[in-house]
């Protein structure tokens, strides 16, 4: 029950970031996926990745940087959020928001890199 001296604060700008931001990332971890099957097939095996590990470790390392960038987002602007006292929520959902946008600058430069250093001719 909520006092009538207290309004219930509004949460929809928080909702919508982040359901924004689960929608941007949702292509980066498929294309991870896409991208690593191969990589990644070693671990269904029963003997798993013994002797691999060197080919295994920079999809790792691209799943832990996917998950970071909008960790260290909302963790940023949520404690600057609480610092200036004001909706720390909406802070933090719009610094997941900000990392995911910043793992997409990030992923389409690497395939921009990609592409020019292959041998593919458009």
């Amino acid at each position: 029950m909520t006092s009538s001296s207290s309004p219930a604060p509004d949460r929809g700008p928080v909702v919508a970031l982040l359901v924004l931001t689960a929608f941007l990332l949702l292509p980066l971890l498929y294309g991870l996926y896409y991208v690593s099957q191969d990589t990644l097939g070693c671990f269904s095996r029963p003997a798993g990745c013994r002797g691999q590990r060197a080919a295994v470790m920079p999809v790792v390392h691209a799943g832990l940087a996917l998950v970071g960038g909008p960790l260290c987002g909302a963790a940023v602007l949520g404690v600057a959020g609480a610092l200036l006292r004001r909706r720390a929520g909406l802070w933090a959902a719009a610094g997941a928001l900000l990392g995911t946008v910043v793992m997409w600058v990030v992923a389409l430069y690497a395939l921009g890199e990609a592409f020019q250093h292959s041998n593919f001719d458009f």
